[in-house]
């Protein structure tokens, strides 16, 4: 019966909006709740990999760049304050200290025996969620969490993204990105390189790879993705060219 169940919730994610076929649709999924001990967290067995995350999205713009990777200082706070910690690193979060979230939130990072790193989420001393990354990352990736409000109800989104460094820039891995809604956490998109999810499906039915994204950030109204589109030297100088995607509900109402 499970298995039937689990079948049925992939058919569903494959449904495609009549208006768009930029627009994705499926249940909701549900995130499981967990007291605030460590112990219930270490043992918490429903993750970002048992859920199919709602989405009602569409690119609504595409910028193209001769620069689209990130730069060195998006990932300062991280190296600064989280990279090979284990415990709490809530201050290296982007946005967190103007957040509505702010003395309500805390952070936990820890490195598990697979080298795999997980954050836990505790809302006012109550674990709440949680994710840990799929891929393997090379010992310089970087990670990064940023608060923003991208749809103007007042509540911040979180974003939870992580980044391997190459020989050139940085290229994006994995990213997770929750909102909550009636009290409850649950995904709103999320990506990994080496799955299909919702952002790749998006990207692929528009013309982008999903398989050389470079950067993702919160914004006003939207989600920046930032999608490599070749790259080349010139006189010495390296241009890593792409498009920078403008994501936003298909709700939401852009100036």
């Amino acid at each position: 019966m499970k298995s039937k169940i689990l079948v049925m919730a992939a058919l569903t994610m494959l449904l495609i909006n009549g208006c768009s076929s930029n627009i994705y649709q499926a249940e909701e999924p549900e995130i499981s709740e967990a007291d605030e001990t460590d112990n219930q967290a270490e043992n918490m067995t429903k993750s970002v990999d048992d859920v199919n995350p709602n989405t009602d999205f569409l690119i609504l713009d595409a910028v193209y760049c001769d620069n689209v990777s990130t730069t060195e200082d998006k990932f300062a706070p991280f190296f600064d304050i989280a990279y090979g910690k284990t415990g709490e690193v809530t201050s290296f979060a982007d946005g967190y200290n103007t957040s509505s979230f702010e003395g309500e939130i805390t952070i936990k990072r820890k490195t598990e025996e697979s080298s795999h790193v997980k954050y836990i989420f505790y809302e006012n001393n109550k674990m709440t969620f949680q994710t840990q990354n799929r891929n393997d990352m090379a010992w310089n990736g970087a990670e990064y969490i940023q608060f923003k409000d991208i749809n103007g109800d007042g509540c911040e989104e979180i974003l939870i993204a992580y980044y391997t460094r190459g020989t050139r820039i940085y290229s994006l891995i994995e990213f997770y990105i929750f909102e909550k809604e009636n009290d409850k956490w649950k995904i709103m998109l999320n990506y990994d390189v080496n799955d299909e999810t919702n952002v790749s499906k998006m990207l692929k039915d528009s013309g982008y790879s999903s398989e050389k994204l470079v950067d993702v950030r919160l914004e006003e109204n939207y989600i920046e993705v930032s999608v490599l589109d070749g790259d080349e030297f010139i006189d010495g100088i390296y241009y890593p060219r792409g498009y920078q995607l403008k994501i936003t509900d298909n709700t939401q109402v852009m100036d």
